[in-house]
């Protein structure tokens, strides 16, 4: 089984990791930094999908260089804030039986009702210090996921 960890900062992943690596032993992690660097595996993504999807909803564009690639229109007008959220939409556009846990420091009320997924298998997650929900919510589908195969 695979997690698929969609998260720039690094502080975060190196809490998430250990968490998961001590929780699900036997689960393979994948680290996508960026929205660029998601939007680039996207086809890859979809040719082999994870078994979870955890989304940071605020990730940057890119990593910071001289040079990069500017983002398109949608990344300029809807902002880093939104970055996750729209990387759930592209996944869910082509396969939307891929689990997600949008993973925030957001709250569901930092968010209009409209912007917030509402399709079977995302769950919105505050990031707190309590690991339980979040072990919990990741364990509950991966369940799912394992009795689907």
């Amino acid at each position: 089984m695979s997690i698929l960890l969609v998260e720039d900062d690094y502080l975060q992943a190196d809490a998430v990791l250990p968490v998961l690596r001590k929780e699900f032993p036997d689960i393979r992690v994948d680290i996508i930094k960026t929205e660029q660097e998601f939007r680039q595996r996207l086809e890859e993504i979809l040719a082999a999908p994870p078994d979870l999807v955890i989304m940071d909803v605020m990730i940057r564009w890119t990593k910071p260089s001289p040079k990069f690639d500017p983002p398109p229109s949608d990344v300029t007008e809807g902002g880093r804030f939104r970055a996750g959220l729209r990387c759930e939409r592209l996944l869910a556009e082509r396969n939307p039986e891929i689990p997600v846990i949008l993973y925030s420091v957001l709250g569901t009320d930092d968010f209009r009702k409209d912007e917030l997924p509402n399709r079977p298998g995302v769950l919105f997650l505050s990031k707190i210090p309590d690991p339980g929900p979040f072990v919990r919510a990741v364990g509950q589908l991966l369940k799912k996921a394992r009795r689907a195969e």
